[in-house]
């Protein structure tokens, strides 16, 4: 082959040591064995069993009202300044300040 990085030989023996597939195509020529290769890849990636989630409610309501089980010590607390969006580049409410100012519109 042609300009190959790696030999056909070195991938396959690569590919199973790790137990995997191994397709050996080459950008440079529009083959059917190019897109083998992805449709390949694409269903043993969709075969794969997708681990369901668990979710806790108590995690879930800890989230909501902020109490995570670890105490941490509270972020410097911002303004709210409710206005109106012509106001925000007339006042520049939305650049960045020490103090920090978070903009809510009505």
């Amino acid at each position: 082959m042609v300009g190959a990085r790696v030999q056909e030989t070195e991938g396959a023996s690569l590919a199973a040591s790790h137990a995997i597939g191994f397709c050996e195509v080459s950008v440079a020529d529009n083959t059917p064995a190019l897109y083998k290769a992805f449709e390949r890849l694409l269903v043993e990636s969709r075969a794969r069993p997708v681990k369901p989630r668990k979710f806790s409610v108590s995690k879930m309501f800890g989230t909501l009202i902020g109490n995570n089980g670890t105490r941490q010590p509270p972020a410097s607390q911002g303004t709210v300044v409710p206005c109106h969006k012509g106001e925000l580049h007339k006042s520049r409410v939305m650049k960045r300040r020490q103090a920090f100012t978070a903009t809510a519109s009505l």
